[in-house]
């Protein structure tokens, strides 16, 4: 099969799609033939999407939802939508994701802060894993995004840490009762990425710059970059790899 269309005829759902790495992703599964269904909380930031996308891919199937992927039967009527428009579901890669507005440790962190967190990063990743696990076809392949902010403690963002630590531990989770149906479940871990996410973050922290190095290679990633992992982990050459977490940070916890 000609490498460009490893996803002809395959219906992909991807949240987060208005910018980052979840544009990125978009852009790269529309390259190689796929019908996309891509959510995310801003509608404005979702269309303009959808108008690159087609400007780079004519003739490619979209279908756009606004979604709050932390309200549980906006994911259920969202993941019915697709159904409706494409009759199937073959993938998910679930991006959506936000970072910490605020440098709290644990004695000072406010219980919003805390709860939005958890709500957004990981309800919202348990929320939509249960709803596409109803529809989705055996064979198919969802990649989760955690951080390596998962994988170790910092003092001063323990809510994104707990959150990404807990996308980690539902990946595995859902691959061990997704396998039955030869579904495979895996998980992204990326270090710092050059998004929109991370520059209002940045804003957010009153100008703070993330300090040191981003990577032993000595940059931050590309959205580009993370998309060229999602797409493996979705494809079939990633066949018989499930519950696994994937480091993508440049060699920063070499």
């Amino acid at each position: 099969m000609d490498s460009r269309n490893r996803f002809q005829d395959k219906v992909i759902a991807i949240t987060g799609a208005g910018s980052g790495i979840g544009l990125a992703t978009a852009h790269y599964l529309a390259k190689e033939g796929a019908a996309l269904a891509l959510a995310d909380i801003r509608d404005e930031a979702l269309q303009q999407a959808r108008d690159l996308i087609t400007a780079q891919t004519p003739g490619v199937k979209l279908h756009t939802y606004a979604l709050d992927v932390s309200k549980n039967q906006d994911v259920e009527d969202w993941v019915g939508a697709i159904i409706t428009a494409f009759g199937r579901l073959d993938g998910a890669a679930n991006l959506a994701g936000v970072f910490s507005r605020t440098m709290d440790g644990i004695s000072t962190l406010s219980d919003t802060n805390w709860h939005s967190l958890l709500d957004i990063n990981l309800s919202g990743v348990f929320y939509c894993l249960r709803a596409q696990q109803k529809v989705i076809s055996n064979g198919s392949s969802i990649v989760n995004a955690s951080s390596i902010a998962g994988l170790y403690g910092h003092p001063n963002y323990p809510a994104y840490c707990v959150s990404k630590a807990g996308v980690l531990a539902l990946t595995r989770c859902a691959a061990r009762e997704m396998g039955e149906k030869e579904v495979r479940v895996n998980c992204i871990c990326p270090g710092r990425v050059r998004t929109p996410m991370m520059d209002s973050a940045q804003q957010s922290l009153s100008g703070v710059t993330f300090s040191g190095n981003p990577s032993a290679l000595q940059r931050e990633a590309e959205p580009e970059e993370i998309a060229a992992l999602i797409g493996f982990l979705l494809s079939d050459e990633s066949r018989f790899i499930t519950g696994a977490e994937y480091k993508i940070d440049g060699g920063r916890m070499a």
